[in-house]
């Protein structure tokens, strides 16, 4: 939950723990499908592509992690197109996003002589471009010559929104539960304007059109079949079952 864009879900979480109805956990996103798969917690907010280290999921909530278009925290830098490309580095990070990329790169722009290497491994002398995720996006937003929002190359290619992470558990939870979650997360998602200006980022002039315009929190029946659809293509073989 690390993660900006988990901003009003972390609120509602606080305020439930405040009142004693959870204990809440707060780590990396690498680290939450650990948590869920050692049974160190009931429910996780969940990236896609740690999904494949489950047999089954239940989704949870009417909420996610997503976007309709532009995500502007999930890119793609270089200085050649994307056709010219010879090498991506992924981001250690993000198990879901270097899925995305590499699911682009063969479905959506067609192209099978890109090599990918994380950081550490990566080539030299080859014509390359840098997947980065999060905050750090806005640090080297413009200083490149060709930047790809893979939100939008998403939609461009499926026509659907995209999901990064949903709330899930390996048994589902009482409706009461449930209602709970929902209840809160809709109250903290509608006053985010005001969670907003409590951020400590003031190198971000533009956070309230990020959350606005780039991040999409409805768990609709478009999302569910994006993430169906993208499962698919990444070969992630969890069997979801949607609340």
């Amino acid at each position: 939950m690390q993660y900006l864009n988990a901003l009003p879900f972390l609120d509602a979480l606080r305020q439930m723990q405040q009142d004693t109805i959870l204990t809440l956990i707060e780590a990396k996103p690498s680290e939450c499908a650990a948590l869920l798969l050692n049974d160190s917690v009931d429910i996780a907010l969940l990236p896609i592509g740690a999904m494949e280290d489950f047999q089954k999921l239940f989704v949870l909530t009417d909420f996610c992690i997503g976007c309709f278009g532009k995500v502007r925290t999930v890119k793609l830098f270089s200085d050649f197109p994307i056709q010219d490309v010879q090498q991506i580095i992924l981001d250690p990070s993000s198990r879901s996003s270097n899925l995305l990329i590499k699911t682009l790169v063969k479905y959506h722009w067609n192209l099978k002589t890109i090599i990918f290497s994380f950081p550490e491994a990566a080539k030299i002398g080859l014509k390359t471009a840098k997947l980065k995720i999060g905050n750090d996006v806005f640090e080297i937003e413009n200083t490149f010559k060709f930047e790809y929002d893979l939100g939008k190359e998403w939609n461009d290619y499926a026509g659907l929104p995209f999901v990064f992470a949903c709330w899930v558990s390996k048994t589902k939870p009482d409706n009461s539960v449930l209602d709970k979650l929902n209840e809160t997360f809709k109250a903290s998602i509608l006053r985010l304007p005001s969670l907003v200006q409590t951020l400590p980022l003031q190198n971000v002039s533009n956070l309230s059109s990020y959350f606005a315009e780039n991040i999409s929190y409805d768990l609709d029946e478009t999302k569910k079949e994006s993430i169906v659809k993208f499962m698919g293509l990444a070969n992630i073989k969890t069997n979801l079952i949607f609340s």
